[in-house]
């Protein structure tokens, strides 16, 4: 049993926590694409436990830039917000861009990285550069699960 337990815990929980309360609020930046909005939205149903408003502070932006998608965390003070920053690059590939939002929201949630399969060990596929769409439509794994579990109880 032990063994078992260990090979599901692998979430790795970001430094700060925006879990003051068990509700997630979110803001789409002015002019987003409605590709991202509605991608967005669709993801964030896919989040257990209700975790989501969709209000202000923490805000959701489209980019005209290289990288796919960040999370960047801002503080003033004991106020901490995200923005999230989706690339253009994104919009012609329906199903990366749902996997590459899901990872993004967890990220904002707290969540880093995992070694273990699930959404927070997804990466872009590229070629030269290129993203290659990808086939799968992912969900949260057991393990992203219980990083935003062990988020909202600790």
């Amino acid at each position: 049993f032990i063994i078992l337990l260990a090979s599901v815990v692998g979430y790795k929980v970001g430094e700060t926590s925006l879990f003051t309360s068990p509700e997630m609020i979110f803001q789409f930046c002015e002019g987003i694409q409605n590709t991202f909005k509605t991608t967005v939205l669709n993801a964030i149903e896919k989040l257990p436990l209700n975790m989501v408003q969709r209000k202000s502070p923490n805000r959701i932006c489209n980019v005209d830039s290289s990288f796919y998608a960040r999370t960047l965390t801002m503080r003033r003070g004991a106020e901490v917000w995200t923005e999230i920053q989706l690339s253009d690059r994104l919009l012609n590939y329906p199903n990366t861009m749902n996997n590459v939002i899901l990872h993004e929201l967890l990220h904002s949630m707290g969540l880093k990285h995992s070694e273990k399969p699930g959404i927070m060990n997804y990466s872009v596929l590229t070629q030269r550069d290129l993203i290659l769409e990808d086939r799968r439509v992912l969900w949260l794994s057991e393990d992203d699960i219980m990083g935003l579990y062990y988020l909202l109880h600790h």
